[in-house]
């Protein structure tokens, strides 16, 4: 256990890792690139978004725990999480999958030797760039049927309200 936190305020020396997580199909999802080849872990968690979410960084610092990495989401929650958590005591919480996983993460936070740099990016931003087009990757991996192109307005209303309602 590390007395010293690993978290970084800068980018760090290794890869750079995405990850989303959809609250209504349950995947969580990490990915980045090797090479030129992309790689992807899926997990699954029930629950909320933010529980999806917090089950993909676990999974990205699991995945990363012998090296430096980057670690990008478009959940300010867990990116907030994940930023404080090695400085944090850990208290026991009512809701039992939501503690799991943040002990779980706690617990790979406080074991790391190497540093972890996060940082939180907005979704469905039409900005252009390396970050945010792999975010956009990962959104489109965790939610595959929301994000897919419809033929027409009318066919893209109804898909809409069925995924919100």
């Amino acid at each position: 256990m590390s007395l010293q936190p690993q978290t970084s305020e800068e980018p760090v020396q290794g890869p750079t890792v995405f990850t989303d997580g959809s609250g209504i199909t349950g995947k969580a999802i990490v990915t980045w690139k090797d090479g030129s080849e992309w790689k992807v872990l899926e997990g699954h968690e029930d629950g909320s978004a933010q529980l999806v979410e917090l089950r993909a960084a676990v999974m990205a610092f699991q995945k990363f725990s012998q090296q430096p990495f980057n670690l990008i989401m478009d959940s300010a929650y867990v990116a907030n999480t994940a930023q404080r958590l090695g400085h944090s005591v850990l208290k026991e919480v009512s809701n039992a999958a939501l503690f799991h996983l943040l002990k779980t993460l706690w617990c790979a936070i406080q074991d790391r030797v190497h540093p972890y740099y996060v940082l939180h990016v907005r979704s469905y931003t039409n900005l252009p760039g390396f970050v945010v087009e792999c975010n956009a990757r990962a959104d489109k991996l965790a939610n595959p049927a929301w994000v897919a192109p419809q033929p027409d307005t009318l066919v893209q209303a109804k898909a809409s309200h069925g995924f919100f309602h």
